[in-house]
C-alpha cells in the first residue's frame, strides 16, 4: 500500500505534522507499506510571494499524481487558510481520509488571514473523504453531522522517547509549560498566582516557546524558544506541568497534548478540565485538576509542598500514558485503518469493472 500525506507544513516547524503523520511511518513501513510525505510550505524560509509559488506548485502536482497512491491522507487543510473547496479535483481517482486535530472549521484569523480563511470549507474535506480522523470526540461530534465513518485518533507520543528523568535529590522543583505564541495567552491568568505562590514556596520557572518576555517579581522566568530537538529535554526537566486553557468552542477542540506530553515524562500537572483534557488527567489519580483561580493556587501549593505527591502522581500518570495515550497503542489501529480504506476501495472498483 502506498499512502500519500499531504500536511501545510514540515514535521520541523507543525508538531500536528510530526506526531500525527509522520510519527506513523515506522510503523507503515514494519507492515510492508510505504508513506510518503508532502507539505505546501517547504523547510527553507524565503519570502511569502515565494513560499505561497511554491507551495501551489507542489500542491498542484500532488493532485495530479494522487491516482498512484492507494490512499490519500489530508491533515487539517488541502491549501492554506483552509481552502480546501478544491479537494474536488481528486474526484473518486483515489480514497481520502481526512485527519484533522483542532476545530479548524471555526474562525481563527485575525487580519488578511481572518478575510482570507474559509474555515468552513472544512466540510468540503470531510465530505470528499472515505474516512474521517478526529483527534478527539468533540471534534469527531462535528465530522458525524455529515460522515458516518469517523474514527476518534488522538494525538499520542512515542514513550519511548518521552520518558521519565531521573531529578537530583532535592532539588529545586521547576513549574514548567512548553507550548507556542498562540496559545501562551491561557499562560495570563495563572501567571499572577504563580507569582503569588513564590513568596511562600522555592521554585523554578520554565516557560518555553512564549514568544514574549514574561516577567515576574517574585521568581525568576526561564524563557527559551521552542525548538524540536530541545523539546523531550525540556519536557523531562518538568517537576511540575502547567497546562491552562479557556472553556471556549476552539479550546473543546484542542486533543490535550501537552498534558500527554507530560504524563509519559512521568510530570505531575495541574490542568483545566476542558474537553478532553478531563478524559486525559484523572483527578487526584495522575493530576490535579483546576477551574478557578483558588483551584489553580491550591493545586499548585499543593504539589510544591510535597515531593512524594509529584512521585505519586508523575508514576501512574506515566503508566496511564503508555496504556492510553502512546505510539505504541494507536498506532496498529492506524495502520489496520488505513488498510481496510484501502481494501474498501479496491474492492468497489473491482465490483463495478
Amino acid at each position: 500500500m502506498k499512502v500519500l500525506f499531504l500536511a501545510t507544513n514540515p514535521s520541523i516547524r507543525e508538531a500536528s505534522t510530526r506526531y500525527r503523520i509522520s510519527a506513523y511511518f515506522d510503523a507503515l513501513r514494519a507492515a510492508g507499506h510505504t508513506p510518503t510525505l508532502s507539505t505546501f510550505f517547504g523547510e527553507r524560509l524565503g519570502s511569502r510571494r515565494r513560499r505561497y509559488l511554491d507551495g501551489f506548485a507542489r500542491r498542484a502536482n500532488d493532485l495530479l499524481r494522487a491516482s498512484d497512491y492507494d490512499v490519500v491522507v489530508v491533515h487539517r487543510e488541502l491549501f492554506p487558510l483552509a481552502q480546501n473547496a478544491l479537494v474536488r479535483v481528486l474526484g473518486r481517482r483515489v480514497p481520502i481520509v481526512f485527519d484533522f486535530d483542532d476545530a479548524v472549521f471555526l474562525p481563527s484569523g485575525t487580519g488578511w488571514r481572518g478575510l482570507l480563511a474559509a474555515p468552513a470549507s472544512t466540510r468540503s474535506l470531510v465530505d470528499a473523504a472515505d474516512r474521517v480522523f478526529a483527534g478527539n470526540d468533540y471534534l469527531a461530534s462535528w465530522a458525524r453531522q455529515s460522515h458516518d465513518r469517523v474514527d476518534v485518533m488522538p494525538t499520542v507520543v512515542d514513550t519511548d522517547v518521552y520518558r521519565p528523568s531521573e531529578p537530583p535529590e532535592d532539588a529545586v522543583p521547576i513549574l514548567g509549560w512548553v507550548g507556542s505564541p498562540s496559545t501562551a495567552k491561557y499562560l495570563d491568568p495563572i501567571l499572577p498566582i504563580v507569582d503569588e505562590l513564590a513568596r511562600s514556596f522555592r521554585f523554578r520557572v520554565l516557560i518555553v516557546g512564549a514568544g514574549r518576555t514574561i516577567r515576574l517579581s517574585n521568581v525568576e522566568v526561564e524563557a527559551p524558544a521552542w525548538s524540536a530537538e530541545a523539546e523531550v529535554g525540556q519536557f523531562r526537566s518538568i517537576d511540575i506541568g502547567l497546562y491552562p486553557l479557556a472553556n471556549d468552542t476552539w479550546a473543546l477542540g484542542k486533543c490535550g497534548f501537552k498534558a500527554i506530553q507530560y504524563m509519559a515524562c512521568g510530570v505531575a500537572s495541574v490542568v483545566s478540565p476542558v474537553g478532553v483534557v478531563e478524559k486525559i488527567v484523572r483527578s487526584e489519580v495522575d493530576g490535579l485538576w483546576a477551574d478557578s483561580p483558588s483551584d489553580w493556587r491550591d493545586a499548585i501549593a499543593t504539589l510544591l509542598r510535597s515531593a512524594d505527591t509529584r512521585r505519586r502522581l508523575g508514576t501512574e500518570a506515566r503508566a496511564h500514558a503508555v496504556r492510553s495515550w502512546s505510539l505504541s497503542a494507536t498506532a496498529p489501529r492506524f495502520v489496520s485503518t488505513l488498510e481496510s480504506v484501502a481494501a474498501r476501495a479496491l474492492g468497489h472498483s473491482g465490483a463495478s469493472e
